[in-house]
């Protein structure tokens, strides 16, 4: 057949087609392509850009996320094969044509256009007398097996020698127990950590929005949002600290006010997943951040020598104000300077620990203008001053030399 009478006979069916199917038609952009061979009709085209035809006469077969076939494909013989019929589907299965996400197989119903004269047209995917099928590997994108209809078309193999029906289609991954949890009030007191599963192939990329309601159609929504790309990580929290005080952040108001954080992810460079949605509602108020100083910097892991004198100081983080400060000492501290139930900087020296206690907890509790409290305790370590060094004879040398002249002079004696 000529290219110039193929184009003109499709050119004719899709017209004639237009109106029986509500002029629906696919495009070049299909994720289905190649070629299916029948011994009755011979090949089977599943895309315009196999004949060469997109661009005039565009058609093909698509594979939506949800697995179900949209579209058509063409037949010299027969015309269109239409793969979403939409009912009267002559036995079960009573759906059109789509795929399993879990084992790929593809069952349902398509259906040739040019039915009539005792034959509907119908494109069995998957059967059992006798036992057929078609299949997809989402691995490489090939389709294999075949459909069956007993009139006309018979046996419609998906994989012929060289050549086969293709697709780039593959299931978009799942999130799945998307749940968030707030840090202790005094940590952070804004936003939660959220944390999901998902059956995306490692590492994957995920984007999550944190909204003023569940469909995230609020007022300047969503009020943040984050995208990690080629990640394996399955949670997530704000890059900002205590109160979370900065933008875009500060758009989530404290006041126990209720917000949602919806996930997504995609197989790297596949299909985004729908959005999950996981609600919290947020404290009534920012605690502040309790935190001191040894001599002016971090207490954590300090080593201090015994008798040594240091000088404790408050480094919080409050949001309305601080009131008071209340330190915690341990028994070995002596308080030199200072009130430990009201003063923010107190000195403090220590004697000897207790055998195997050189680590000493020092904590300190703050308050607010609001009377919120929040306390942290450090841990440092009390080091035992080094012995003073004296040059001192050892006693075994002076034990052999008192028996050494012992033994001269008895041998002295012996000789008269």
């Amino acid at each position: 057949m000529g290219r110039k009478y193929l184009i003109f006979t499709i050119a004719l069916l899709a017209i004639s087609n237009l109106f029986f199917i509500g002029g629906v038609k696919a495009s070049s952009d299909d994720n289905v392509w190649g070629w299916a061979w029948s011994d009755n009709i011979g090949w089977v085209s599943f895309n315009c850009t196999s004949e060469e035809t997109c661009g005039s006469i565009d058609y093909g077969v698509h594979i939506n996320e949800d697995g179900t076939f949209i579209g058509k494909a063409w037949s010299d013989n027969i015309g269109w094969i239409d793969f979403a019929p939409a009912s009267g589907y002559p036995e079960d299965p009573q759906y059109s044509a789509k795929v399993d996400s879990e084992t790929g197989e593809v069952s349902g119903w398509a259906r040739a256009l040019n039915y009539g004269d005792d034959w509907d047209g119908w494109l069995s995917m998957i059967g059992t007398d006798p036992d057929y099928g078609v299949s997809i590997d989402f691995t490489t994108g090939e389709f294999s097996g075949y459909a069956w209809k007993e009139e006309v078309i018979g046996w419609l193999n998906f994989k012929e020698g060289d050549y086969g029906v293709m697709t780039s289609f593959s299931f978009a991954p799942s999130i799945t127990n998307l749940t968030n949890e707030f840090p202790a009030p005094c940590s952070q007191s804004r936003i939660p950590t959220f944390s999901w599963e998902t059956d995306a192939e490692l590492p994957y990329d995920y984007q999550i929005k944190l909204c003023s309601n569940s469909d995230c159609t609020g007022p300047g929504d969503p009020l943040a949002s984050y995208e990690a790309l080629n990640t394996s990580s399955t949670s997530w929290a704000p890059a900002c600290t205590y109160c979370c005080n900065i933008a875009p952040y500060d758009n989530i108001d404290f006041g126990g006010g209720t917000y949602y954080g919806q996930v997504r992810a995609r197989d790297t460079g596949g299909e985004w997943s729908g959005w999950v949605s996981s609600s919290f509602t947020t404290y009534n108020y920012c605690y502040p951040y309790a935190d001191f100083l040894c001599d002016g910097a971090s207490c954590v892991g300090m080593e201090i020598d015994e008798e040594v004198v240091i000088t404790l100081t408050n480094n919080s983080t409050t949001y309305d104000g601080l009131v008071s400060c209340s330190w915690v000492l341990p028994d070995i501290a002596e308080l030199l300077e200072g009130y430990t139930t009201s003063d923010c900087e107190i000195k403090v020296g220590f004697s000897a620990p207790p055998p195997g206690q050189r680590q000493q907890d020092i904590t300190l509790v703050i308050a607010d203008t609001s009377n919120y409290e929040c306390s942290t305790t450090d841990t440092i370590e009390i080091r035992f001053p080094l012995p003073e060094y004296r040059e001192v004879p050892p006693i075994s040398w002076l034990n052999n030399l008192f028996a050494n002249l012992f033994t001269k002079v008895a041998s002295v004696f012996a000789s008269f």
